[in-house]
């Protein structure tokens, strides 16, 4: 289902480009410049990439998650663990711990534990951390989102480059018990044990450390004393706290997975249903962009049918049919030139009346519409301007589809850079008009598949 949902918003971005007014930018020759005004050209990317980093979403899916326990803890672990109420935490918290585990082939329990470690799973902290979820650069200068999806994602990378650059091992979701003992221990001190280690202190290794092993069994219990190596890195002669020596007072990471049947070992549980959130995809093939062009073209689109308010061959009526019909919603505009059709969509009163609350901002994303003020044809007294759709994101090179005023049947491809679009004169606005969460995906589909 998501390869062919993929397949109709890339073909989807493929048609969305309409032109009315000349645009300035230096993937244009100065022919086709003076073409602008009196020609139609729809362009595609023929090369099938679509580019690289795009942001179409797809919706997320619901489904089943087993959120299971394990009684292989000693009694006291388990009685001290769900008085703090971990199994409906994390059945609250399951959406986010689902959504970095499934990006990075982790087990979500382990991700379960670093959140209760750090923030004793309360949904509004960092995994991180612990720290308020809010968009800030923590102490250790890691961006901290608000999203805490993206915050997941984030604690789950750092939980396996740490891993990796300090030990060497990669982490997957069959690592053994030791393995995640150690990435537990290389999340929380990074390598201060390994530095006290190679300093002569034997006991800094992952099976002595409170943060990994409080409470897993009866060798280690929740007091576990902290050690040397929890407050001073050896190697750089700095002490951070003054743990050591001081108990323990939280069950440790792997006790935590092992509750939550990270290790296969469950005796009891029930289920959650888990939503996950919308991902993204890129790149459109040459196909999928043609049939979409196609049938913009073609005998299916009529002017006076959706209201196009300067013929078929022009950007803003391009525009004007792809919002109308990819979102449903038929209305007579205002469109106002190409310069003036990302703000005419954000403060459009009858998108509103449909819960159609478009943003807008600065940032090129495929299936926006873009704006900007730069061109060589005047309306009156000022430029017209210049509207069109997002194809494809690649680092500074923008891949558009769009169309220009005149006769029919030119195709070509355009790559733009950022600065092309990236228009500051064009007011508070910005440039981007974002459209892609509005998207009927069952119409792209539709004509996809013709």
């Amino acid at each position: 289902m998501h390869k062919v949902i993929s397949r109709i918003f890339a073909i989807f971005l493929a048609t969305i480009i309409s032109l009315g007014c000349p645009l300035s930018v230096s993937a244009i020759t100065p022919t086709q410049r003076r073409e602008f005004g009196q020609n139609n050209i729809i362009f595609y990317n023929p090369t099938g990439t679509g580019g690289g980093s795009s942001y179409i979403t797809i919706p997320g899916t619901c489904t089943t998650v087993s959120v299971e326990t394990s009684s292989s803890l000693p009694s006291t672990t388990i009685q001290f663990i769900e008085v703090q109420n971990v199994k409906d935490l994390a059945t609250q918290n399951m959406a986010r711990y689902t959504y970095a585990a499934n990006a990075t082939n982790l087990p979500w329990q382990a991700l379960a534990a670093i959140h209760f470690r750090e923030a004793s799973m309360n949904p509004n902290r960092s995994m991180t951390n612990g720290e308020e979820l809010t968009d800030h650069i923590n102490i250790d200068g890691v961006h901290i989102s608000s999203d805490p999806n993206e915050d997941a994602l984030t604690a789950a990378n750092i939980l396996k480059n740490n891993v990796k650059e300090v030990y060497g091992i990669n982490l997957t979701a069959s690592s053994s018990l030791a393995e995640w003992g150690i990435a537990f221990l290389a999340y929380n001190r990074g390598a201060m044990y390994k530095n006290a280690y190679d300093a002569g202190y034997p006991d800094s290794t992952w099976n002595h450390s409170p943060y990994a092993m409080a409470g897993y069994d009866s060798d280690h219990p929740i007091e576990m004393l902290w050690l040397y190596a929890d407050s001073y890195d050896v190697k750089n002669n700095i002490k951070y706290n003054n743990l050591q020596g001081t108990p323990n007072g939280q069950a440790g990471a792997l006790a935590v997975m092992t509750y939550l049947d990270g290790f296969g070992s469950s005796t009891s549980g029930g289920t959650t249903e888990v939503c996950t959130p919308p991902t993204t995809i890129s790149g459109l093939t040459d196909s999928e962009a043609q049939s979409i062009v196609n049938f913009y073209k073609s005998s299916s689109v009529s002017a006076s049918e959706w209201n196009l308010p300067y013929g078929k061959w022009n950007c803003v009526s391009l525009v004007a049919w792809y919002v109308q019909y990819f979102t449903g919603v038929k209305y007579p505009g205002p469109w106002g030139n190409g310069r003036d059709v990302v703000t005419n969509l954000k403060n459009n009163q009858t998108l509103r009346q449909h819960n159609i609350n478009i943003t807008t901002g600065s940032e090129p994303r495929p299936l926006a519409v873009f704006s900007i003020t730069d061109g060589v044809t005047m309306c009156g007294d000022a430029l017209c301007g210049h509207t069109g759709v997002v194809l494809a994101v690649n680092g500074d090179n923008i891949t558009v589809m769009e169309a220009y005023y005149g006769s029919t049947g030119v195709t070509n491809v355009a790559h733009y850079s950022r600065s092309d679009f990236v228009n500051t004169k064009y007011g508070p606005n910005g440039t981007f008009a974002y459209l892609d969460q509005y998207v009927d995906v069952d119409k792209l589909q539709a004509i996809i598949s013709k």
